[in-house]
């Protein structure tokens, strides 16, 4: 056990007074425990001002025609879904490649999952549980798609000079 000096006190260690070394701890911790309730009450409120933010955002979504009431993207590249009549199985009767002519026609740049939703959504109908395998095959034999880079797709200018003849 550390032995007092002689000039120590009982209620002193190393010229140091315990009582008020204790006194400044407490202290401290009352300020750390007042600056980490600021923090929190600090961050709730960010949160809250952007919850809000997000909401705004959204219902400006929706107005704007780019959300649904769910909240489901409806939008491609910015630009509002193209409806075909009502029965909207305008691609039942086409080949892959058409359908893949006309929507980049119409959209300039989709990314294959686009072209594979809008492609089911308009009635094209596959037996393939690959169907990007099988739109990545169909458009490089065809010859008039180019991969801009990770599966988004586009017509080749080359295919556009040609009045849309394709390369093959």
């Amino acid at each position: 056990m550390e032995q007092l000096h002689k000039s120590d006190s009982p209620l002193t260690h190393g010229g140091v007074n315990v009582p008020d070394m204790f006194k400044e701890a407490d202290e401290l911790q009352q300020k750390a425990d007042a600056l980490r309730e600021q923090a929190i009450q600090s961050l709730i409120a960010r949160r809250q001002a952007l919850l809000a933010e997000c909401q705004t955002i959204n219902e400006q979504l929706q107005k704007n025609g780019y959300l649904d009431s769910n909240g489901t993207h409806n939008r491609v590249n910015g630009h509002a879904p193209k409806t075909h009549g009502p029965s909207q199985k305008r691609f039942a009767t086409m080949k892959l490649a058409d359908i893949g002519v006309t929507l980049l026609k119409e959209y300039e740049s989709l990314h294959g999952t686009e072209i594979e939703q809008m492609a089911k959504a308009g009635g094209f109908k596959s037996k393939t549980d690959q169907f990007q395998n099988l739109l990545q095959v169909t458009f490089k034999r065809h010859g008039g798609f180019r991969n801009v880079g990770k599966n988004t797709w586009r017509l080749t200018e080359h295919f556009k000079a040609n009045g849309g003849q394709s390369l093959t």
